[in-house]
């Protein structure tokens, strides 16, 4: 297909991504390619646009072979140029195709349409968003958000266990829930490929309220679980207070806060959510990576534990203070008194079973001595 033809199904649109400011030029100027109904790309036919992410603009099409709908997501144009990027990208793909697991969304395929639009595609769910789900009906109950976490650690923990693969960008957006209540990580191990250890900061595509502070100052530019365990805390923290923990329309003030501040405790707004919840989350938010869980499996058994015992904490109930026992001592027993006391009460006893007796015996000599002196009488 000559060039002059693909720009009658492609029409350009400009990108609603916010980025800060000092970050690449390029990004800023990034535009998305906009596919028309109809259009057929190799063996996918797009049906109509879903939304977007941080790479590209997403549609639902139909692949025709095997008469099933899909997502299809197409890079943003600043990214298909790359050709270094492109490479890592599909390396990326292939890796998450090979994961199947049921907390995670099926990679289909990924490719490139005339060497002018670079692509790949999902298994699409029917569902709605954590995103979504949060503003349509505000903060998630915490037994239900503990649950949420369970079955995205599990996905992450798999993904990473098998394939030594990382999300990058952990956001209630790229958290699905079915109809059926399942759990779905959307856009696995493709975020990743924006940034490794040869990137610079200009290249990073992550959303601001959930990203590491270790990313977005350029100290760490390689994606590990600990990195998704912060953004994961700030995923939790979103679903249980309704925001995330550093809420701006300036990216550049939330990467700041990230950075520099220490975000609130989620049972200071929220006090009915249990303390030791509040505290976990704020681990996963910790500012030094090496203060987040070691591993996936850390983050799954602590939630675990925090399910069964919300409100328990060191064994005691976590309404009491910490600072004084939860049940008063036990008085010290003083056993010679004790025996003092039971010999005083049987001796007092016997006194009054004794004066009852003598009692009894004058009162009868009284009534026999008034009887002999009548007969007499």
């Amino acid at each position: 297909m000559e060039k002059n033809t693909l720009d009658k199904v492609i029409t350009p649109c400009a990108s609603t991504t916010p980025m800060p400011s000092g970050w690449a030029q390029g990004v800023s100027r990034a535009r998305a390619r906009a596919l028309k109904p109809g259009t057929v790309i190799n063996n996918y036919q797009i049906i109509s646009r879903i939304g977007r992410g941080g790479m590209g603009v997403v549609y639902l099409a139909r692949q025709m072979n095997l008469e099933r709908n899909v997502a299809f997501k197409v890079l943003d144009d600043h990214l298909a140029i790359d050709e270094q990027f492109i490479k890592k990208f599909f390396k990326e793909a292939r890796s998450a195709a090979s994961l199947n697991h049921p907390n995670i969304v099926h990679v289909h395929d990924a490719g490139t349409w005339e060497s002018h639009l670079h692509y790949f595609v999902m298994e699409y769910i029917e569902g709605e968003t954590l995103a979504d789900r949060i503003i349509h009906g505000g903060p998630i109950d915490f037994k239900e958000t503990i649950d949420i976490a369970l079955l995205i650690g599990a996905g992450l923990k798999h993904a990473w266990t098998v394939q030594k693969i990382t999300h990058g960008d952990i956001k209630p957006e790229n958290i699905i829930i079915t109809k059926l209540k399942e759990v779905k990580i959307a856009d696995l191990g493709l975020a990743k490929s924006v940034y490794d250890k040869q990137a610079d900061r200009q290249e990073i595509i992550i959303t601001p309220l959930y990203a590491p502070p270790e990313i977005v100052s350029g100290a760490a530019l390689v994606a590990n679980p600990r990195t998704d365990m912060y953004s994961l805390g700030a995923t939790l923290f979103h679903m249980l207070v309704g925001a995330p923990p550093f809420d701006s329309v300036d990216p550049e003030l939330v990467i700041e806060k990230h950075i520099k501040e220490a975000p609130p405790l989620a049972h200071t707004l929220k006090p009915d959510l249990p303390v030791k919840l509040s505290l976990f989350v704020n681990k996963l938010l910790s500012k030094k990576i090496e203060d987040r869980p070691a591993s996936w499996h850390e983050v799954t058994m602590t939630l675990e534990e925090i399910r069964r015992h919300p409100y328990e904490i060191a064994g005691h109930s976590a309404n009491h203070r910490q600072d004084a026992p939860p049940f008063p001592p036990p008085k010290r027993t003083w056993w010679g008194l004790v025996y003092l006391r039971t010999l005083l009460d049987w001796m007092l006893s016997f006194l009054l079973k004794a004066a009852l007796v003598v009692l009894v015996a004058v009162a009868m000599l009284y009534c026999g001595s008034w009887l002999a002196k009548k007969d007499l009488n």
